[in-house]
């Protein structure tokens, strides 16, 4: 089910615009963009009762009973297409993907396999893939 708040969202063609694993949240609502304590405050408080809010201007916050981490991104780098997604349980970094048409994404998710979830390797990760665009494809590891 998506919240009414959803349907404002720029570009976003209902249901289509999101991943199985997404929709599996079940109610995911929009928090318009406002001051930090404003937003801690409405998020604190949809921790109760949701599993994820999307934050405007800033993105998607999930959470859950367990430290496990998931991270999912798509998008476009360096003008074509992007998707990284990878799984971290106690800092360790699992089943990475990087699919990009324009860098090899499969050296990049074998070099962080495995690896510690920490900014200095993948930052070293994005030279050796992307040494012409590091900084933009951090942004989109991290």
């Amino acid at each position: 089910m998506r919240d009414a708040h959803l349907s404002g969202l720029r570009g976003c063609d209902g249901d289509a615009a999101f991943s199985p694993a997404v929709r599996a949240l079940g109610r995911v609502q929009l928090l318009p963009a406002q001051n930090v304590d404003a937003q801690a405050q409405a998020v604190s408080l949809l921790c109760r009762t949701d599993k994820a809010v999307l934050l405007e201007n800033d993105g998607c916050l999930t959470w859950g009973k367990t430290p496990a981490f998931a991270y999912e991104k798509t998008g476009v780098f360096a003008g074509a297409p992007i998707r990284v997604a990878y799984q971290a349980k106690r800092g360790i970094v699992s089943g990475v993907t990087v699919d990009c048409p324009l860098r090899d994404g499969g050296l990049a998710a074998a070099l962080l396999e495995g690896g510690r979830l920490d900014p200095e390797r993948f930052s070293s990760v994005c030279l050796w893939v992307a040494p012409d665009r590091a900084d933009e494809l951090m942004d989109w590891l991290m």
